[in-house]
C-alpha cells in the first residue's frame, strides 16, 4: 500500500460512523493483546518458545521481502494458530470438491495450519543458531563446574583451566553470533535452513552494510541488559520476600510465575523486534550487491535470484586501498560489541547462577524461552 492508498483508507476510516471506527479500534487493540500476550505465554515453556521463535522468523522474512520490494508499510504479521488468510481459506476448503471427511480433514488443517508451520520454522530457526553458538555455550558450562570445583578443591595446578576454557568459549560464542543474525535473517528470507549455511555469500552480505551490521550487533548488547536484569532481579526480590515473611514453596511458585510472564512481555517483542531489523538489513545488502554486481549468481538462492534478479556473472571485484585494514577495524569493533554482550551473562549468572539453562540458552540470541523457576518449586 502506497502513501496516496494510505490516506486515502484514513480518509475513508475518519467517514465511518462513530461506533464503527470505535468497533475497529477496539478489534485492532484485542488483536495486538492476543498476538503479543499470547507470544509471551509461549516464551514460558521451552516447546511455546519454539513456536514463538517460528513466528518471529516468519514475520522478519515478510519484512525482508517488502525490503525487496520497496514497500514502507509494516510487513504483514503471520497467524498464530489459523493458516494464513483466516476466514477466506477456512471458505474455500469448506466448499471445496471432494468428500465430507476429506473437507473436514482439510479445514481442519487450515485450523492449525500456521501453528504448525511456527513449529516448524522455530524447529529449524534454533537448530541452525545452536549448531554453531552451542559449543562455545557447552564450554562455558564447562568452565563455570571446573571453576567452583576447583576453588573448593584447592587444586591450584589446575586453577588456569577453567579460565581458559571460559575464553575459549568465549572467542567461539563471538564468532558465531558475528555470523548469525545475518545467516538468520538469510534463512528467513529464503524459508531454507540451508540458506543459513552459505558461508561466502553471507559474508559478502556482511561486508556490505558493515555500520548497520555492527549496529544491530549493538543493539543486541543494549537490548541484552534490560533482560539480563529481569533474568537476575528474583535474585533480589525473593530474598527481600523471604527475610520479611515465610513464603511457602506454592506461593514462590506463583509469584515467579506471574513475574516471568510480565517479563516476557519485554522479552518477545524484543526477540521479534531484532529478527525484523535484522531481515531488513539483510534485504538492504543484498540490494546494495546486487546493484554493485558483487553477487555471485550460483551462490545465491532461487528466492533472492528471483527478487533481485540477479541471473549474469559478478562483475569484477574492485579492490580498495586500505580495505583489509577497514575489514580488520570493522570485525574487531563487531568483536568488542559481541564481548559486550557476553559480559552481561557472566554478570548475571554470578549474581543469580541458573544451573545448565543460564549459559546454554540466551533469550534474545537463542530460543526466547525466559522462565527461569528452581527445580524444587517446579516439583
Amino acid at each position: 500500500m502506497n502513501a496516496a492508498e494510505t490516506a486515502d483508507t484514513a480518509v475513508a476510516d475518519q467517514r465511518r460512523p462513530l461506533g464503527a471506527r470505535l468497533l475497529g479500534r477496539a478489534g485492532r487493540i484485542a488483536r495486538f493483546a492476543w498476538r503479543w500476550g499470547l507470544g509471551a505465554f509461549l516464551c514460558m515453556s521451552p516447546p511455546g518458545s519454539i513456536v514463538a521463535a517460528g513466528w518471529a522468523l516468519r514475520r522478519a522474512g515478510t519484512a525482508a521481502h517488502a525490503t525487496w520490494a520497496g514497500d514502507s508499510t509494516p510487513a504483514s504479521r503471520p497467524n498464530w494458530i489459523v493458516a494464513d488468510g483466516g476466514q477466506a481459506a477456512l471458505r474455500r476448503e469448506a466448499t471445496s470438491d471432494g468428500t465430507v471427511i476429506r473437507r473436514a480433514r482439510a479445514t481442519l488443517a487450515t485450523l492449525f495450519r500456521s501453528l504448525a508451520t511456527n513449529f516448524r520454522v522455530g524447529v529449524a530457526g534454533l537448530l541452525t543458531v545452536w549448531t554453531l553458538t552451542l559449543p562455545g555455550c557447552v564450554l562455558w558450562l564447562v568452565a563455570w563446574h571446573h571453576g567452583w570445583n576447583n576453588s573448593f578443591a584447592k587444586g591450584y595446578e589446575g586453577a588456569a583451566a577453567g579460565p581458559l576454557t571460559g575464553l575459549l568459549g568465549t572467542a567461539l560464542f563471538i564468532a558465531a553470533m558475528a555470523y548469525v543474525p545475518m545467516a538468520q535473517a538469510r534463512q528467513a528470507a529464503t524459508g531454507d535452513w540451508r540458506a543459513f549455511f552459505g558461508f561466502r555469500t553471507v559474508w559478502r552480505l556482511m561486508s556490505e552494510c558493515r555500520l548497520r551490521y555492527l549496529g544491530l550487533a549493538a543493539l543486541y548488547a543494549a537490548t541484552a541488559l534490560p533482560v539480563m536484569a529481569l533474568k537476575t532481579a528474583p535474585f533480589i526480590f525473593t530474598h527481600i520476600d523471604s527475610a520479611r515473611e515465610a513464603i511457602g514453596p506454592a506461593e514462590a511458585r506463583e509469584i515467579l510465575d506471574g513475574y516471568f510472564l510480565k517479563a516476557c512481555l519485554v522479552v518477545f517483542p524484543l526477540f521479534v523486534w531484532l529478527r525484523v531489523l535484522g531481515a531488513r538489513v539483510y534485504a538492504i545488502a543484498t540490494l546494495r550487491a546486487a546493484r554493485s554486481g558483487r553477487l555471485q549468481a550460483d551462490g545465491l538462492h532461487a528466492v533472492e535470484s528471483e527478487a533481485l534478479g540477479v541471473v549474469g556473472p559478478p562483475a569484477a571485484p574492485t579492490r580498495r586501498r586500505g580495505a583489509r585494514t577497514l575489514t580488520a577495524l570493522w570485525l574487531l569493533a563487531l568483536g568488542a560489541v559481541w564481548f559486550a554482550f557476553v559480559a552481561q551473562i557472566f554478570v548475571s549468572e554470578f549474581l543469580n547462577y541458573h544451573p545448565g539453562v543460564g549459559w546454554l540458552n540466551q533469550p534474545t540470541a537463542q530460543a526466547p524461552w525466559f522462565h527461569y523457576v528452581p527445580g524444587h518449586l517446579k516439583k
